[in-house]
């Protein structure tokens, strides 16, 4: 679905900034295919790792509940806590790996298609927006042009250099350009 949509959004944006010519994305081959296998790949670590972690919270809590002598009456309200959480999380944990997985199919379509250049588009959305990734450019990134083949600084501290949707739960989305030097045709 991630391909798809992919795909579909690339082709938009690239009808937009051709004037109404539709350049082929969907058949990309050998990158695309690589990034996808790598994506799910990351995506089954990520689940599996939910589960390991969840496993040491029980392993904790019930170690506790005998210590203590409190039994089940700490434990079971813990058990019913943690089966909220992990849900939420897993379904965090998804929709955050689905935005890199987008993007990253993006990035490949538009090096495949001649493009490298985008502009860094905040959501608008989340709880605790970036304040590097909401300010306007070029104090902060939204608005800013880029290059995919030489990421932004998108974290100061540390330094981290990437693309949107890069760091954990990260909305933010890129807009291929088509950018023409002056005096070319």
């Amino acid at each position: 679905g991630v391909n798809t949509e992919s795909q579909r959004g690339m082709t938009t944006s690239l009808k937009e900034l051709s004037g109404g010519v539709t350049i082929e994305t969907s058949a990309l081959g050998g990158p695309i295919v690589e990034m996808m296998q790598a994506s799910v790949a990351s995506n089954v670590g990520l689940i599996v790792s939910i589960n390991s972690s969840y496993l040491g919270k029980v392993t904790d809590a019930v170690n506790r509940s005998i210590l203590e002598g409190r039994g089940l009456a700490d434990l079971l309200p813990f058990m019913e806590k943690q089966r909220g959480i992990t849900k939420r999380h897993a379904k965090n944990v998804a929709l955050d790996q689905t935005r890199k997985a987008y993007n990253s199919l993006n990035v490949v379509r538009m090096r495949e298609v001649g493009l490298s250049k985008f502009r860094w588009l905040h959501s608008g959305g989340g709880q605790r927006p970036r304040e590097l990734h909401i300010t306007d450019y070029p104090a902060g990134l939204n608005g800013g042009i880029f290059d995919v083949n030489d990421p932004p600084l998108i974290q100061k501290s540390p330094p981290v250099y990437g693309l949107p949707a890069y760091l954990p739960f990260c909305k933010c989305r890129m807009v291929p350009l088509l950018i023409v030097a002056k005096g070319e045709s």
